[in-house]
């Protein structure tokens, strides 16, 4: 029969085991730690907002963005948001394998501006707090299956049943690198930020493919928004978020960094320990 001793030695042994490498892990799940309101978790029978509208000359990016409330004051160096693919269906795509390659992600933090002009609050422009390209910081994976549809904000095209898979991209560890990114940015307890993101993707013909930001199930504060520019008539501002005549928000969750994480996992490992040790 194993004595006490040798069975908290494992149990503790155990613990590293599981939770430092959790720590560690790029993905994220329900039920896993985060710092903002809440998770905004993907619809599966919603929409995917298309990050550009590809024309003959170039792609026009309609940088969609949603805000946030601070739970816990801290640097943001690590997001998850929710994607899919145009046209990626279950008769094209019968695995769930991920069918492109994120060339860049461009994301950026803004203050929260509550009249934009129109009635509803947009990101302020004037008052970028962080922004730079991550892509080197992203991690694809598959994450569930079912039909939704499409939305081009840039020419108002809706398609209903366009796709069925969804993936969710990891964006974790943003270190400051000299002269090409800033330092990650701290955010407090309380505000309110936004979060802005561009995504241009391939596949493995090196073609470019259309990605589209999920949106989610539920509502926090005003819609999301995107960028929407007319150059004839001098117009560019952000507008709501509606599609098939619904308000809309977007799918992401700002998570604790790893290092806090694995913090944690040591704080509770010394509790382990202080208290083995008064019983010895």
């Amino acid at each position: 029969m194993c004595s006490l001793r040798y069975v908290e030695t494992v149990l503790l042994v155990g613990f590293l085991a599981l939770a430092l490498p959790a720590a560690a892990m790029a993905d994220w799940d329900p039920g896993d730690p985060y710092k903002m309101h809440c998770p905004q978790m993907p619809d599966l029978d919603g929409w995917d907002v298309d990050f550009q509208h590809f024309t003959i000359d170039q792609p026009e990016t309609a940088f969609p963005a949603d805000d946030w409330e601070c739970t816990q004051t801290g640097p943001v160096t690590d997001f998850h948001f929710w994607v899919s693919m145009k046209g990626d269906t279950l008769e094209s795509n019968p695995l769930g394998e991920v069918p492109f390659t994120i060339r860049f992600l461009g994301a950026w933090i803004f203050g929260n501006l509550p009249d934009g002009g129109n009635g509803y609050s947009v990101p302020n422009i004037a008052d970028l707090k962080w922004g730079g390209f991550v892509e080197n910081f992203a991690q694809v994976r598959h994450w569930a299956t079912s039909p939704q549809g499409w939305f081009d904000p840039l020419t108002g095209e809706v398609t209903p049943g366009d796709h069925d898979h969804i993936y969710q991209v990891n964006v974790t560890g943003i270190t400051e690198i000299p002269g090409q990114l800033s330092p990650p940015f701290v955010q407090e307890k309380g505000e309110i930020y936004w979060l802005r993101l561009g995504v241009y993707a391939q596949n493995e013909a090196d073609e470019w493919v259309d990605l589209g930001w999920k949106t989610t199930d539920g509502q926090f504060m005003d819609d999301a928004v995107y960028m929407y520019r007319d150059l004839v008539h001098n117009i560019e501002e952000y507008r709501e978020l509606i599609i098939d005549g619904e308000s809309r928000d977007l799918s992401f969750v700002i998570t604790p960094e790893p290092a806090t994480l694995s913090l944690l996992a040591l704080g509770c490992l010394g509790a382990l320990l202080r208290r083995r040790k008064s019983k010895a």
